[in-house]
């Protein structure tokens, strides 16, 4: 079966096209970047958070702290490792892997330097991958906290 120029060069755009929209609709949903915390009780910036991919499993490191008059806290209340490190640097989200549609990712762990508490995590992609819905809970995802992390452009 032979196919003319203009028939293959059809395919090859519209398979060109169809790659191109799929990985940017993978790319808008994705947790991988930087984000701004929002707390959750002041609804002031808290942090940037980098969050990247190795072998589609995500991880969060603090790259900032914001509105804070210390900038280089230790995590007093953590234990292990992280006993007593600075927060600055250090990985508070880990193990994180694609739940469905790559619009939510769970699995994983996440850490509150300020209590020193792990807590299981859910991420959910909201306002096109503009905004990170991220609940930290303890057993059951209905008894936790949620906050809404900002993209940084």
């Amino acid at each position: 079966m032979s196919f003319s120029i203009k028939q293959r060069t059809s395919k090859l755009v519209l398979l060109t096209v169809a790659v191109l929209f799929s990985t940017m609709s993978f790319a808008a949903g994705s947790p991988v970047g930087k984000w701004q915390t929002i707390d959750d009780k002041t609804k002031k910036p808290k942090s940037i958070i980098e969050i990247t991919s190795v072998n589609n499993v995500l991880e969060g490191k603090i790259l900032e702290l914001l509105n804070t008059d210390d900038k280089n806290p230790l995590c007093k209340k953590c234990k292990g490792d992280r006993a007593n490190q600075p927060i600055v640097g250090m990985t508070i989200l880990w193990d994180v892997t694609e739940a469905d549609n790559k619009k939510s990712w769970g699995g994983g762990e996440i850490l509150d330097p300020k209590k020193g508490k792990t807590y299981s995590v859910k991420l959910t992609s909201q306002k096109g991958g503009d905004e990170l819905k991220v609940r930290g809970f303890i057993g059951t995802p209905f008894i936790g906290r949620t906050q809404i992390w900002k993209k940084v452009k």
